[in-house]
């Protein structure tokens, strides 16, 4: 049932009466499929005798099932029980207060304790909810692998990677305004799928702003490091909700110099002047200086790519965030 309420809500989006049966039954069945989690968590905790649980949940306060999952193993008595927050934290409604306030408690009642995966994302936890413990910081990480030289790539024409989801949110629309003030050799490749509707507006946009042959859609691709490195800088332009960035961490393993608005975890990623540029969010001028910079001065994009691998090797790294982990564990 778990699995097949949502199924049904969403097929039976709409109006009508249908639609709002489907509504109703889901609200209401929702609690009961929340205390048969909780418990199945309990009993599951208890049969493989778990002592440490890292429950992974989006952004504050998250899905149904990480909630059920701190609490059941709190209920079975595992010793270590943390709950890793990926993405910002959601201010309370109005209306929802009083349920909000209580499922606070409860989760700092379950909890050893909660982790963040960047100083932004634990800041919106602390200061919009009822939590009132700062969540602990923990930096996600990637491999860090030696790369092979790119200057084989460098070519005459320069080239903007953006790659990730196509969504507002991510400000690509501030990046193909900031095209135009770019001179015509630079060329824009977008990678990745998302909203139709968001895509017909970029490419809209490009068309009116007189760039679009200058813009491409890749779709998604599986292997992003492999596409970066036909790209002279990723930009992350980000107008919200970003709480991390772990395409920055890939952008960096593979040497690339990148750009990002001063959102959420990004800035912390990157160090201003030194690996990349932080830029005010929203500003198709201020994106287009930093990117114009790079354009310029090929060496400056190759020092600050550098910089970039040697910042992950020391900040980024997977072997870092795991001990990290396995030192909460103990």
């Amino acid at each position: 049932m778990w699995d097949l309420t949502p199924g049904l809500y969403s097929g039976a989006y709409g109006k009508g009466l249908r639609s709002l049966m489907v509504r109703v039954f889901h609200r209401l069945f929702a609690p009961i499929q929340w205390l048969w989690a909780t418990a199945f968590f309990a009993r599951l905790c208890q049969q493989y005798g778990v002592a440490v649980s890292f429950s992974h949940n989006g952004g504050y306060p998250g899905g149904m099932f990480n909630r059920a999952a701190v609490i059941g193993a709190k209920l079975a008595g595992v010793r270590r029980n943390f709950m890793v927050i990926h993405g910002l934290a959601r201010h309370p409604r109005w209306l929802t207060l009083p349920v909000d306030w209580v499922h606070d408690r409860l989760t700092e009642w379950a909890t050893t304790g909660l982790v963040a995966v960047s100083s932004a994302c634990a800041q919106t936890v602390k200061a919009d909810r009822f939590i009132t413990t700062l969540p602990l910081v923990i930096y996600n990480g990637v491999p860090v692998r030696a790369q092979r030289s790119l200057q084989e790539f460098v070519r005459e024409d320069f080239i903007i990677g953006f790659f990730g989801e196509l969504n507002p949110h991510k400000g690509l629309h501030i990046l193909v305004a900031a095209l135009p003030k770019l001179p015509a050799r630079v060329g824009l490749r977008i990678f990745g799928k998302g909203s139709e509707c968001y895509a017909d507006r970029l490419q809209a946009e490009a068309l009116a702003l007189g760039v679009k042959d200058r813009v491409k859609f890749c779709g998604f691709v599986a292997d992003a490091a492999e596409k970066m490195a036909h790209v002279d800088v990723v930009v992350l332009p980000s107008i919200e909700f970003e709480s991390f960035g772990m395409v920055l961490l890939e952008a960096m393993q593979n040497r690339k110099p990148v750009v990002v608005s001063n959102i959420g975890g990004m800035k912390e990623i990157v160090q201003h002047g030194a690996t990349g540029y932080v830029v005010t969010a929203g500003s198709e001028e201020a994106l287009a200086g930093a990117i114009l910079k790079l354009v310029n001065d090929r060496g400056l994009a190759d020092r600050l790519g550098e910089a970039g691998y040697e910042r992950l090797q020391s900040h980024f790294s997977v072997e870092r965030m795991v001990s990290a982990y396995v030192a909460l564990a103990r």
